[in-house]
């Protein structure tokens, strides 16, 4: 704000008056909002609606510079008996835990965010479905060799991934994320705790041991 001179009778210059206006409370409020509007409150991960404007970007950019990229879609197997069994803060606990896995496992490029309830997605800018199937692999290895500890008991917890990637095929978010869904759903009817590719029209069980060729 600028200084405002004062005047004796209006004339002689006697001194200037400046108002300092303390702005922190408005700019942490700012803060706050912006935050709530790209973040899940729970998780701390990028909400849908920001994960999917993210995702569109990078998406245009691999079309443009034909850069491989590659999406995961998984979710926490049984986690309507875990709510039901143990109560909500329980399951609350449960998505924070496999948030918590997930993020020693990735690389910094990669755009985690929680799609809907105990669903989470994974954009993998520069890495193909091979790049891709073996991140979900390990994160899933990770879910399930590491318990949830309640200071109870420990509770053991697995997940369901489904991979897709960009192909002559799949070139748009929404076919891309249903082909993801697909493989996802693929995974539940092979017993769960596993991984599915959509690959060649088709959704595969992921082998490790097995090469992928596209």
């Amino acid at each position: 704000m600028l200084p405002t001179p004062i005047y004796k009778n209006q004339k002689i210059f006697v001194g200037t008056i400046i108002v300092i206006r303390d702005i922190t409370k408005q700019k942490k409020l700012e803060e706050q909002l912006k935050h709530l509007a790209y973040f899940d409150g729970l998780t701390n991960i990028y909400n849908r609606s920001y994960f999917l404007d993210k995702s569109s970007e990078q998406l245009k950019n691999a079309i443009q510079t034909k850069a491989p990229l590659s999406f995961i879609l998984f979710d926490i197997d049984y986690f309507k008996k875990i709510n039901d069994h143990y109560g909500h803060l329980i399951g609350d606990a449960a998505i924070r835990h496999v948030v918590s896995i997930c993020k020693k496992e990735l690389e910094h490029e990669s755009i985690f965010g929680r799609y809907g309830g105990e669903e989470f997605v994974l954009c993998l800018p520069g890495k193909s479905i091979s790049d891709a199937a073996k991140i979900a692999e390990k994160i899933r290895a990770a879910i399930e060799l590491t318990p949830l500890n309640t200071n109870q008991e420990l509770i053991f917890v697995t997940a369901s991934f489904g991979v897709s990637d960009l192909n002559p095929y799949a070139k748009t978010l929404e076919v891309l994320l249903h082909e993801s869904d697909q493989a996802l759903y693929a995974s539940k009817e092979s017993g769960r705790n596993a991984v599915h590719l959509a690959f060649n029209g088709s959704y595969v069980g992921f082998d490790p041991m097995v090469t992928i060729n596209k």
